[in-house]
């Protein structure tokens, strides 16, 4: 009879630890990304600013682990050494000369459909990323790390696979 009132009150748990949206960035980031456009540092993990105007935002070493940017306008911002993995900027706007994605971390994001012309990926991790779709124009792309890369016309770029 224990063990059956055990492994219910285990079951519960499990079943709330699986329902509760899980919500890790900092919320008063979020607050200062939005009235200021400065969060260098910030932890942004998982949050969702799909389709928010972030144009001539500084992201330098931002944590943008599994955010959403999907649609988000990112022109002329630094994102230079941010941790993007897992993140999604399908359909975003990362172009201009002034943007710059700069030995970031860009492993596994999705960025297919977005516009990164001019953008500067100077060392840039691009291990699994997915450009499909996307704008590379006269995007800045030396050093970069391409492995298991989707390129914008699917092919999958492996030239640094081994490094």
């Amino acid at each position: 009879m224990k063990h059956q009132l055990f492994v219910k009150i285990g079951l519960l748990l499990a079943s709330l630890v699986l329902t509760t949206p899980s919500q890790a960035e900092n919320p008063d980031d979020l607050e200062q990304i939005q009235n200021t456009k400065q969060c260098p540092n910030c932890d942004l993990s998982q949050a969702d600013l799909s389709n928010m105007d972030l144009q001539l935002t500084d992201l330098t070493r931002v944590n943008l682990r599994g955010a959403n940017l999907q649609g988000a306008d990112l022109r002329e911002s630094s994102l230079k050494d941010a941790d993007l993995t897992n993140a999604n900027f399908s359909g975003a706007n990362l172009s201009g000369s002034n943007t710059s994605l700069e030995k970031a971390n860009l492993t596994e994001a999705n960025f297919s459909n977005a516009n990164l012309s001019n953008t500067y990926l100077f060392q840039a991790n691009l291990t699994g990323t997915d450009f499909s779709g996307a704008s590379l124009e006269n995007a800045t792309l030396s050093g970069a790390i391409f492995c298991r890369t989707i390129m914008p016309d699917g092919s999958e770029n492996n030239t640094r696979c081994s490094e």
